[in-house]
């Protein structure tokens, strides 16, 4: 996953009466790679598959394991072996963001 951000930060430099006031105003973007599109800068996770622990160890016998797959109730409730590796970790957090800020130096 690769997430980027972006800042934009401009000085605009007023003159009231004698004095010189120095403003600053600025925009970040996080996770700006999300607002051209929707599955740039989205984790994935693994939980729809055991977090990929796609084997378990029944038993052993001799010392020989025996396996079986991993199987969890798909949509219509019955018993299936994941179909899906992974899935996009949907929050807010992964979402793009806007701040937008406004500062003011005092002389």
């Amino acid at each position: 996953m690769h997430r980027f951000d972006f800042r934009w930060a401009h000085d605009f430099n007023l003159r009231v009466g004698k004095t010189m006031h120095k403003l600053q105003l600025t925009a970040d973007f996080m996770n700006i790679g999300n607002l051209f599109n929707s599955k740039w800068g989205v984790e994935k996770n693994m939980s729809e598959c055991n977090n990929g622990a796609i084997l378990y160890v029944d038993k052993i016998e001799n010392g020989t394991p025996y396996f079986s797959m991993f199987r969890s109730k798909n949509a219509e409730g019955e018993m299936a072996a994941p179909t899906k590796t992974w899935s996009f970790n949907r929050n807010y957090s992964q979402c793009w963001q806007l701040q937008i800020g406004v500062k003011y130096y005092f002389n």
